[in-house]
């Protein structure tokens, strides 16, 4: 079976995911998930009159149905003595329906003014739309409608409007243009031209309605009006027809039913009928291609739309279509009354589903405005009914049995909303966390009162469980999530931990044309010491007026490493950029806070380095090896390796002055200016700068001798100039390419305790030891002297410029 209606959708609230950190902390009692405000009523009203007299028509119908190109019928609501007619229901949202006046003896019409039978009505409003309707009668309008050149123009749409631009009726040429529109009253029309791949027109001729001329009809007299399309350029093509058929069969044998009457039909007009064989086959040919569905009628079974529907849901498409139809014996009707756990009727816009429990009939669609669930032409069976309200899960009603020749009728009423109630703590201290935000399946949230607790709701599913309850991200709370086992017409309790978290925040200031980029990255690095480790990176976009913040960031000092999808990169400084990290701003991020930082300044030019790469020994170029800036991770700088003569090129450098690191097989780490460490280093830039690196021969710590029996350790060697992790090695292994300097060793042994290697030095105990370029140092030994206290960096030297 065909699906027309669609089930409720849920939306993401925007900014869910980046509730402010400074929230404000709610202080009276929790406010619990049926205390959810009622649904506003929505009221239609106006009045159904006689288009040509202007007199109320008693007992006329405004019949409603959903806004979709098939909708089904949704209510419908019938006028007074004196033609008024009113229709209420509940909905918490707007509402697109087709609405058409009908009543015996009169042409279907529209809402006075309208364009088309669509009307848009806000939730809770009260709009009046009044109707006027044609009465049918005994004139008749027929002719034909030709090409540039007087060939027929198959299949194009006549359309009547009365003098104050109310639809009557419309047709359908046949393939030769020819076309007649019956029953019209004896008034004065003006008639609409539509043809594919033409302009609409306007008889004799006439672009715009404005222009058309009219037709007097005159009762029970046939009035002959022939029209010929305005020419265009190329000429369009003569539309293709539709043609099929298919094969009516009962639902229970497979046996073909035999003159059921077939119609190729809109909701609201039968475009042709035929009647199936003895073998249960129907065929259509020469249809005029437009969107229709085919219905089906037999004597003993139910009317059905085809594949198997009470409501119109398959439009057939050209140019040949096969549809099959299988009848079901009898019919009933299921009628619900569904009301909400409040007592009023259940929200306008909801929609269902129907299945039998067999399997063998499925249908879904729009309750009634009104709230109930009406389904007519239902093959006799038990059924089991869901309706999904706006903004809810998926509400079983039940299981229903529907007799043939009887209506099915009873009373449902929805569950009250469960909820729940969410403690969130620290997770370092256990206090609760007020102010914070939790989320429940990306749908329902509350935000924790002074004592952390928040209601969490309303929670509208049949299932055991949600998906997770959650803490809405902010930048200062790491997000945590707990399982939420919430049911309908329940509370319930759940705990989160969150840890809090550092944030940083600041302002992009323009370069000179005070552009500012789109997004701003962070790298965040912790100042230099042996256990500053690598860096982080955080990312976020300035918002209108550059003020950026950065969250999630462990709590502790560190400095700022600035890139964005613009400019150059820069280490964050007191007063603009710097390429000297020793230079950067220390920034100590709090827990649960939102520190400032000093403003980010895009730099409006750049540093650029290149220069050569050769061996100190003899001279010659050292090709393949890439050139690093120290502390920049690997992709922010723009990298040029060395070629076959040895040349490099660094780029996307801030105007500032950087150190160069060189690392090669065989060769000891070398900096810029030919130093061993980042301070000693030569700082170079701003601008275009040319830098040649010459080499040493490595400097080697052979194997370190363990404790006994030791296993699984390993040693870590450190500048102590800088700090900067030089090497690492496990059981067996020397450490290569070291520069001459002073260095400090870690051992680790398996178990992850760590402790400082020391040495003798003139009867005292160092952490220092000395290594050098083309050397290899040798009986490093792990002893007893072992010391867990972190040795002290050795003073650093200025930068040279």
């Amino acid at each position: 079976m065909r699906r027309t209606a669609a089930l409720a959708a849920f939306t993401l609230l925007a900014g869910l995911l980046s509730v402010p950190p400074a929230a404000a902390v709610p202080t009276g009692p929790l406010t619990t998930a049926t205390d959810t405000p009622s649904l506003p009523t929505t009221t239609m009203s106006g009045a159904i009159t006689d288009t040509l007299t202007g007199a109320p028509v008693p007992g006329a119908c405004v019949v409603f149905r959903d806004g979709g190109s098939n909708g089904r019928k949704v209510g419908s609501v019938c006028a007074d003595d004196d033609g008024h007619y009113s229709l209420s229901w509940r909905t918490a949202t707007a509402t697109i329906l087709t609405a058409l006046a009908e009543a015996p003896g009169y042409f279907r019409g529209w809402a006075t003014g309208a364009t088309s039978g669509s009307v848009f009505i806000g939730a809770g409003s009260a709009p009046t739309k009044n109707f006027a309707i044609a009465p049918t009668g005994r004139s008749s309008l027929s002719g034909r409608i030709t090409r540039p050149g007087g060939a027929g123009q198959g299949y194009a749409m006549v359309t009547a409007y009365l003098a104050n631009g109310q639809i009557v009726d419309y047709t359908n040429a046949t393939v030769d243009g020819s076309f007649t529109l019956a029953n019209l009253p004896a008034a004065s029309v003006r008639v609409k031209i539509s043809a594919s791949g033409f302009a609409d027109q306007w008889w004799p001729g006439k672009t715009t309605q404005a222009d058309a001329g009219t037709v007097a009809l005159a009762d029970g007299v046939v009035t002959t009006l022939n029209e010929q399309l305005l020419p265009v350029s190329p000429l369009p093509a003569q539309p293709v027809a539709f043609n099929g058929g298919g094969t009516v069969t009962d639902l229970a044998t497979g046996q073909p039913v035999a003159y059921a009457v077939v119609l190729m039909a809109t909701q609201y007009k039968t475009i042709a009928r035929t009647t199936t064989g003895l073998d249960g086959r129907y065929a259509f040919s020469g249809l005029p291609p437009i969107g229709m569905g085919v219905n089906v009628q037999a004597e003993g079974y139910a009317s059905t739309w085809a594949p198997d529907d009470p409501e119109l849901a398959t439009v057939v498409t050209g140019p040949t279509f096969v549809q099959d139809v299988a009848l079901a014996k009898g019919s009933g009707t299921l009628l619900l009354h569904l009301q909400d756990y409040d007592g009023l009727p259940l929200d306008g816009r909801s929609s269902f589903s129907l299945t039998a429990t067999t399997g063998t009939w499925r249908f879904s669609g729009r309750i009634e405005l009104t709230g109930d669930l009406r389904v007519t032409d239902l093959p006799p069976g038990t059924y089991i009914v869901s309706t999904s309200p706006p903004g809810r899960a998926s509400w079983r009603v039940g299981t229903f049995t529907v007799t043939a020749g009887t209506t099915t009728e009873a009373s449902a009423s929805h569950p009250e909303p469960g909820h729940s109630v969410v403690t969130v703590l620290d997770e370092s201290t256990g206090a609760p966390v007020p102010g914070i935000c939790v989320v429940a399946d990306y749908r329902v949230q509350g935000c924790t009162a002074a004592d952390g607790r928040a209601v969490v709701g309303p929670f509208w599913t049949e299932a055991d469980t949600m998906s997770t309850f959650r803490v809405a991200e902010s930048p200062i709370n790491y997000a945590a999530s707990t399982d939420a086992p919430t049911r309908i017409a329940t509370e319930t309790t759940a705990t989160i931990r969150v840890r809090r978290a550092a944030a940083i925040s600041t302002a992009v200031r323009g370069d000179t044309g005070g552009h500012l980029p789109s997004l701003v990255c962070i790298d965040v690095a912790r100042p230099l010491s042996l256990t500053s480790g690598g860096t982080e990176r955080y990312c976020s976009s300035p918002d209108t007026a550059g003020r950026v913040t950065f969250g999630l960031i462990p709590p502790g000092p560190m400095q700022l490493l600035v890139s964005s999808n613009l400019y150059s990169i820069q280490w964050l400084g007191p007063n603009g950029g710097t390429g000297d990290q020793r230079q950067a701003s220390v920034v100590t991020g709090v827990a649960g806070q939102i520190v400032a930082a000093p403003d980010i300044q895009i730099p409006v030019s750049m540093t650029s380095i290149s220069g050569t790469i050769v061996s100190a020994a003899t001279g010659k170029p050292i090709p393949d090896v890439c050139p690093r800036v120290v502390g920049i991770p690997s992709g922010l700088a723009s990298v040029t390796c060395s070629d076959a003569n040895g040349i490099y090129y660094v780029g996307n450098l801030g105007p500032y002055q950087w150190p160069l690191v060189v690392s090669a097989y065989g060769y000891a780490v070398t900096w810029s200016g030919g130093a061993g460490n980042r301070f000693d280093a030569l700082y170079v830039g701003p601008g275009y700068q040319t830098v040649d690196l010459r080499l040493d021969s490595q400097g080697i710590i052979a194997p370190i001798t363990p404790p006994s029996g030791a296993a699984d350790w390993h040693v870590d060697v450190f500048d102590a100039r800088t700090g900067d992790l030089l090497g690492s090695a496990a059981a067996g292994e020397s450490i290569p390419r070291l520069n001459t300097g002073w260095v400090l060793i870690r051992y680790t042994d398996g178990a992850g305790k760590a402790c400082w290697l020391q040495r003798s030095d003139q009867r005292r105990l160092t952490a220092y030891f000395w290594v050098a370029a083309g050397s290899t140092s040798t009986g490093v030994a792990v002893d007893s002297t072992c010391t867990t206290a972190t040795p002290a960096l050795k003073s650093p030297a200025l930068p040279r410029r």
